[in-house]
């Protein structure tokens, strides 16, 4: 038996049945997702948000998972080997997400007030270098975009949402 403690970290905020009905994933305010086969009995762990996980969404085909959390992300996973793919940004907490039946979309809103709507099909080699590349440069400029009193509101954020999905908004 759990004490209530315990009981009270332990809140589920969103549970779902993914669409071939063999497995059954629950969202908790820890800030990760079980995914719990019922044919097999495996049990899965996906980690990495750093809030509370309002809402998940299974892709039709069952292979990837996508979360909405209160650390301002939607991520999407892939299920077999719990690997976080993608990562995309809010300016607030995320409340709702679900993909497309094509597999090509995904659609997310939070407190932002915003309806955002991604493109996740599979990037290229190339796109993922600029990306990397991307990730560099912004966290290069931190500091000058942070502490340089000579610039612009707009122009500090010019790295938001880059920098492998961490919010980069400097104020």
């Amino acid at each position: 038996m759990r004490d209530d403690n315990e009981q009270k970290d332990n809140v589920i905020e969103d549970v779902l049945f993914s669409p071939d009905g063999e497995s059954i994933a629950i969202t908790s305010k820890e800030g990760d997702i079980k995914i719990f086969n019922i044919v097999t009995g495996n049990l899965k762990k996906l980690k990495g948000h750093e809030g509370r996980i309002y809402s998940i969404s299974f892709s039709w085909d069952n292979t990837q998972i996508a979360s909405a959390s209160a650390d301002g992300t939607v991520r999407v996973w892939r299920v077999s080997d719990s690997k976080e793919l993608r990562r995309f940004i809010h300016n607030k907490n995320v409340k709702a997400v679900t993909f497309s039946k094509d597999h090509k979309t995904l659609v997310s809103a939070g407190d932002d007030g915003v309806i955002r709507i991604w493109d996740i099909t599979p990037r290229t080699q190339v796109e993922n270098q600029v990306i990397k590349w991307l990730d560099l440069t912004c966290n290069y400029l931190h500091n000058y975009l942070k502490n340089n009193s000579s610039l612009v509101p707009k122009d500090r954020i010019i790295c938001y949402g880059v920098n492998q999905g961490k919010n980069q908004k400097y104020k």
